[in-house]
């Protein structure tokens, strides 16, 4: 069985992770790194190519005895499918056709799901970007290992067996540690996989099948490519959560090995992760990185100092406490008047929004004029004590690090209607400087479909006349009737 792993704990740590520190101090001293924020145009052609090459296999491979097929698995159609999960990967940050485009984007990803036989776009994405908000947490970030792997794999050829079933976990752990309710669009990609699936095994049989679904696995078992799974977050140095690799597989993998670079940047494609070590090497080069993955997965079975307990883990709840006391006094730290985790969740794809082109509203927004930072601290700390009534989302310019949009939803809470809740959009503000950059309509749009979410059975919102048109976009209407009458204290 080989030696015993020392550890039989994570490492626990009661600090922010690391990037977003990172991020801020980069793109203050290089704000040139914003230019690299941007779709990789190339990465739809590279996904077609890939899924192409696997499709032309199925020509050869359903003629050849099953240990060609085997071998061909593991070599060719192991490799290409680990790369088509890295392409989901780069997919799932919108880094094919960018944020405006999310349904573009999650049909791309369908498609490059197709030669990896089990369907796994969709819900990777919901899972994997936890995994960047809440790096670490111990109940959000399910690419830590669970405890049954810690405990039940901690010797050397324990370890040898868990790389190999690697993937399994991966693909059965947040089924487990963290449960999600199942989307249309996980469905929409359900239905997909399996008719490609069926279609595959009647015209090319059972070896083609075979290919491609024990491929995925051996692709993303022990292969030299999955170096990258152990590389990225086990700590092989104390204190160190995050790695780089830097040599030639990442020429097969959209740089995913930029590992450091991609977690503080992840809406910079793997494309342009170079450049951002290049902009800024003095954050880069004196970091631990790796050169290769195969030693990566050499030392992590052999030390007997590492394994699946190897990685950094934090109790939210530490951490939530910390935020808020030095939120405002630090004047820059994050502190959440809801759990942002209810933004992830909102169907972009799924619902009817409001279309994005060039055009935008015309009209000047005044930014309100908080003289007071006590006085603004004060109704923030009320506001959060009334948990579920207040969503306010602002929009950051992470360059100047400073708001420049803000919306906020007031969800009220009514005896009719057997109990139910309305909502009330208010203080929609857009920084005059920021006009024609849509960024109006992302803020309705977040709101609109954030009221539908929190459970809201109509929700409204007063505008000026010549606003109507604009809000109308978003499916408001002026209801027969139905008057806005007040009686204002404050001249305006």
């Amino acid at each position: 069985m080989g030696a015993r792993v020392s550890r039989e704990d994570y490492e626990w740590v009661y600090t922010e992770e690391p990037h977003a520190t990172r991020r801020k101090e980069i793109m203050a001293k290089y704000p040139q790194i914003k230019k690299l924020m941007r779709p990789d145009p190339n990465l739809k052609y590279k996904v077609l190519f890939l899924v192409t090459l696997q499709i032309l296999a199925m020509s050869v491979i359903s003629s050849q005895s099953w240990m060609v097929v085997f071998l061909m698995a593991y070599v060719f159609g192991g490799t290409i499918n680990h790369s088509l999960n890295l392409a989901i990967h780069e997919i799932a940050h919108n880094l094919a056709f960018g944020h405006s485009r999310p349904l573009a984007n999650r049909i791309l990803g369908m498609i490059a799901n197709l030669p990896i036989g089990v369907p796994i776009s969709v819900s990777f994405k919901k899972y994997h970007l936890e995994h960047h908000r809440y790096q670490g947490d111990e109940k959000k970030d399910v690419d830590i290992p669970s405890d049954f792997e810690g405990r039940m794999f901690n010797r050397t050829f324990s370890k040898l067996i868990w790389v190999i079933l690697q993937p399994y976990f991966y693909a059965f752990r947040p089924l487990f540690i963290r449960p999600m309710p199942v989307s249309t669009l996980e469905i929409v990609n359900f239905i997909v996989q399996v008719t490609f699936d069926v279609l595959v095994y009647k015209y090319f049989g059972i070896k083609a099948i075979f290919y491609f679904i024990q491929g995925t696995f051996l692709g993303t078992g022990l292969h030299p490519l999955s170096g990258h799974f152990i590389s990225e977050h086990y700590m092989f140095i104390k204190g160190q959560e995050t790695y780089s690799y830097y040599g030639p597989l990442n020429l097969l993998t959209f740089n995913v090995g930029y590992h450091n670079e991609h977690h503080d940047f992840p809406s910079i494609p793997g494309c342009r992760l170079p450049e951002v070590k290049k902009i800024a090497p003095e954050y880069y080069d004196n970091l631990p990185h790796y050169d290769s993955w195969v030693k990566v997965i050499y030392d992590f079975i052999t030390d007997p100092e590492i394994g699946p307990y190897s990685r950094v883990r934090r109790n939210i709840k530490e951490s939530d406490e910390k935020k808020i006391d030095y939120c405002f006094s630090n004047g820059f730290e994050e502190c959440h008047l809801f759990d942002p985790q209810i933004l992830q969740d909102l169907g972009f794809e799924d619902e009817k929004c409001a279309s994005y082109k060039p055009e935008i509203l015309n009209k000047t927004q005044k930014e309100g004029d908080y003289n007071s930072l006590n006085l603004l601290s004060e109704r923030f700390q009320l506001m959060k004590s009334q948990p579920n009534l207040y969503y306010t989302v602002v929009i950051e310019d992470t360059v100047t690090n400073q708001v420049v949009g803000s919306a906020t939803l007031v969800k009220e809470m009514h005896f009719i209607r057997q109990c139910a809740s309305r909502g009330r959009i208010e203080d929609v503000v857009v920084n005059s400087s920021y006009q024609g950059k849509q960024l109006g309509k992302l803020l309705v749009d977040v709101l609109t479909l954030l009221s539908k979410k929190v459970g809201c059975y109509k929700v409204s919102l007063e505008c000026l006349d010549k606003m109507v048109p604009f809000y109308s976009k978003f499916g408001y209407v002026k209801e027969e009737g139905q008057n806005y009458m007040c009686r204002r204290y404050i001249p305006k």
